[in-house]
């Protein structure tokens, strides 16, 4: 698959996630915690083992991920090792946010436990590793979210074999979503009919998800 290491592209591609959750988690309420938002935070999993947390302020970010089939944690390391050559104001913003997802209880101490990760300023993303080495200790979770807007859209098409309509909701949202990210979005009723024709609970999974990012059932 091909993948684009910048950070528009990235966050773009975690909403184009999230909305493809959200709507069919309609129909698989089962598949709803695979992606979420809280607030600045991004939160995917794959529920085989990875799982991770990107935070986006204004033109910088950081990631950071675990995945339970990285040789890494045979000989777990402080995550600060991870952050080496890492920007301080965004080191301090992983210890804040990103590492708030990934704490594991070690000994009597809850600390965050990471495989792998990457920050980026302004533009281009960076890590201390090669990005083999990111996507093979957890980062590969957010390849499809790395893609360009067409191929992330086939992706997550095939992956919930999403009806014409539902890929057309999908893509009604993200384009809203996109345009002002600021603004609160209402579901019209042609969307409410689409989003509850697979029974009540799909129907309030999709709806507190999307909720998650200002998108909103009347």
């Amino acid at each position: 698959m091909v993948y684009d290491l910048y950070i528009k592209t990235l966050y773009e591609g975690c909403y184009l996630a999230s909305i493809s959750c959200a709507v069919m988690s309609a129909k698989f309420p089962e598949l709803s915690f695979e992606h979420s938002w809280d607030g600045i935070n991004y939160s995917v999993q794959d529920g085989f083992g990875s799982r991770g947390t990107i935070t986006f302020q204004n033109t910088f970010c950081v990631g950071a991920f675990r995945s339970d089939n990285s040789e890494r944690l045979n000989i777990p390391v402080p995550y600060s090792n991870f952050f080496v050559n890492c920007p301080t104001e965004l080191l301090q913003l992983a210890e804040r946010e990103t590492l708030q997802y990934l704490l594991e209880n070690s000994n009597g101490e809850v600390l965050p436990l990471i495989t792998a990760c990457f920050w980026g300023d302004n533009i281009n993303l960076e890590s201390n590793d090669s990005w083999e080495t990111v996507f093979s200790n957890g980062g590969s979770i957010v390849i499809p979210q790395l893609s360009a807007f067409e191929i992330g859209l086939e992706h997550w098409r095939n992956y919930y074999e999403m009806s014409d309509s539902e890929l057309n909701l999908v893509k009604k949202l993200f384009r809203m979503k996109m345009s002002n990210p600021n603004i609160h979005i209402f579901l019209d009723n042609d969307d409410v009919e689409l989003l509850s024709q697979y029974g009540l609970e799909g129907f309030e999974e999709a709806g507190e998800l999307l909720k998650t990012m200002d998108i909103y059932i009347k």
